[in-house]
């Protein structure tokens, strides 16, 4: 075969591969949707809490209430449903002194829609409140908010393939609760695929 061809033969499968290999699109769910109430089942009660009840199904409403720092509406949780919000459980550890984390698993349609989700969560906060921005180094990909006001909120969010994963703490809760708890969550649902 003369070399010319072979060139342009190696260039044509070059240009293929790199079509292949570009950036996902909005539609892409880039893994497996969680079994949301099976992914919180394998996590451990924090050092020094204790269990709040089992892991549980939730609707839209139950994951705005457990997600959002007000009351949410009717109206946004019918919104949170048709944008797709799937399939959702959440579990909750308390402690003696009235702290509570609270980890939810919401699968959504896509990656892109997972992330979005759970990033409003924190955008929404962001300078409120005394809100500082907040990405342990353990958790890339990460992102969250925490306050030492007032109620004392910290917030941490990570989309895993089209599954949006938040703990969210209120009161005196050490922020390695919250932390450990997530990345308990990300290795779980890393490890399905």
């Amino acid at each position: 075969m003369p070399r010319a061809l072979l060139a342009a033969v190696a260039a044509a499968l070059l240009a293929l591969a790199a079509s292949a290999c570009g950036p996902a699109g909005p539609n892409e769910t880039k893994g497996s949707p969680a079994d949301p109430v099976a992914l919180l089942h394998v996590l451990p009660v924090p050092q020094g809490m204790r269990d709040g009840g089992p892991e549980r199904s939730a609707t839209s409403m139950d994951v705005l209430e457990a997600t959002l720092e007000r009351p949410p509406t009717e109206a946004e949780a019918t919104r949170a449903h048709g944008a797709g919000l799937g399939a959702s459980a959440i579990r909750t550890f308390t402690d003696a002194r009235g702290g509570e984390v609270t980890a939810v698993v919401s699968v959504w349609p896509s990656n892109l829609t997972a992330e979005n989700f759970a990033l409003q969560l924190v955008q929404r906060r962001v300078g409120k409140d005394g809100r500082k921005a907040w990405t342990p180094s353990s958790l890339p990909g990460s992102q969250g908010t925490r306050t030492d006001q007032g109620d004392r909120e910290s917030i941490l969010v990570r989309a895993v393939g089209p599954n949006a994963l938040i703990v969210r703490s209120t009161g005196d809760v050490p922020a390695t609760a919250v932390e450990r708890t997530m990345e308990l969550m990300v290795a779980a649902q890393e490890a399905k695929g």
